[in-house]
């Protein structure tokens, strides 16, 4: 997972070779209209990206970093 540029409120990601838009709460497809499901698993919010999990949390940390 990698950070590829940010504006203002809005972070392109790079997730297991998806390009995606974090914008916060929300996780988008580059290339697609809707968002992405989120999941909880437990009491970690998530999405599934290529069949792997990615928290809400990991992304944070990227984007603080």
């Amino acid at each position: 997972m990698q950070l590829i540029e940010r504006h203002r409120n809005q972070f392109r990601l790079k997730i297991n070779g998806i390009d995606c838009l974090f914008m916060p709460i929300e996780l988008w497809k580059e290339n697609e209209l809707l968002p992405l499901k989120k999941i909880v698993k437990g009491s970690t919010l998530g999405w599934h990206i290529k069949r792997n999990f990615v928290s809400y949390n990991q992304i944070k940390k990227i984007i603080l970093s």
